[in-house]
């Protein structure tokens, strides 16, 4: 039933639309039915006149064609089911190339707005605001889930499609952040690269970090500042942990003995990730300041919004484990 609803609200469409095509339709339908009509008459005639065994014969032929339609039929419907399997292994081989090529969409949509917004203005505000949705962004791709099995073709490329794209996010986040104030990016207009200007209070964000003949307590406030989010950071998360230790110990030690070994074990636990910590906001820093302030101030930002993070996003505390890229780079690169 709905397949007739369904056909006679396409012809309906196509004879309101498309008044030709549906007079061609109806021509043919009619014409065939006038083919049946008649090779009907001829067959009755036929047996009328006593040859009733051909017309048997050509009625068995008929059904055999027909039954062949019906192979033929059910040999396309396989050759579909085949396209389809062969489609989906091949979208899901390419699926990380989907993934890259939207983070490059992402990356220059980004950087074409900052360019955009700054040749006229100060970009501040537009590289805080910027660095806190890509920090919330990454938060939000590498929180703590729960996992849960794979039983669809739609789901393992959803994961497969979320890890790459993850990956490929915190990657154009760093080349955005070392590219957003060039002026010699080949793949952008001339109107695009121009130098920007960047002020918060009378410092200005634009001089390199390493300038030490002008404002150079603008580019120790920045390090100071940021060096000191992060130790916040981690400090928070062993305290937390140590929280989780202390609720499981039994209470016959002590009070202060609880809490002594709870922070030993937390520690112990976050000892790997103090280390990466360490490492990855030294290397960071020693590399902003070969560039304008600006990009010390984007750190400082991502700082405070990670600890933001931190508080709203459950589990984050908890995570001892990090599956970002930047920790398990680290992890390869210094055997952390």
């Amino acid at each position: 039933m709905a397949v007739l609803v369904g056909i006679g609200g396409l012809l309906t469409y196509v004879s309101i639309f498309f008044p030709p095509v549906f007079t061609a339709i109806i021509n043919f339908f009619w014409i065939l039915m006038l083919i049946i009509v008649a090779i009907f008459l001829v067959l009755g005639i036929l047996v009328i006149v006593g040859l009733k065994e051909e017309v048997s014969s050509f009625l068995d032929v008929l059904l055999e064609g027909s039954l062949t339609i019906i192979d033929a039929i059910d040999l396309i419907r396989k050759l579909y089911e085949r396209f389809l399997l062969v489609l989906k292994d091949f979208i899901y081989f390419i699926t990380p190339l989907l993934a890259v090529l939207v983070a490059l969409a992402i990356y220059l949509g980004i950087l074409v707005l900052y360019k955009g917004m700054g040749r006229e203005n100060d970009i501040t505000s537009l590289t805080a605001v910027i660095t806190i949705a890509m920090v919330v962004a990454v938060g939000v791709l590498n929180r703590p889930v729960e996992e849960k099995p794979i039983v669809t073709w739609l789901q393992s490329v959803r994961k497969r499609f979320k890890e790459y794209f993850s990956d490929a996010f915190e990657v154009i986040i760093f080349i955005f952040f070392l590219t957003m104030d060039s002026v010699n990016l080949f793949f952008l207009p001339k109107e695009l690269n121009i130098p920007l200007t960047a002020q918060v209070g009378d410092f200005d964000l634009m001089l390199r970090a390493v300038n030490v003949t002008n404002q150079l307590t603008a580019t120790v406030y920045l390090v100071t500042l940021g060096i000191i989010l992060e130790i916040a950071r981690n400090v928070i998360r062993v305290v937390a942990v140590a929280f989780n230790h202390y609720k499981d110990l039994p209470r016959d030690d002590g009070k202060i003995h609880n809490i002594k070994r709870s922070i030993r074990l937390s520690f112990s636990d976050s000892k790997d990730d103090v280390l990466k910590f360490i490492t990855f906001t030294t290397a960071l820093i020693m590399v902003f300041l070969a560039f304008p302030r600006l990009k010390l101030f984007a750190m400082v930002i991502a700082s405070m919004t990670g600890l933001i993070l931190d508080a709203v996003i459950p589990g984050r505390l908890k995570m001892r484990e990090g599956k970002d890229l930047i920790s398990r780079l680290l992890n390869k690169a210094f055997k952390i």
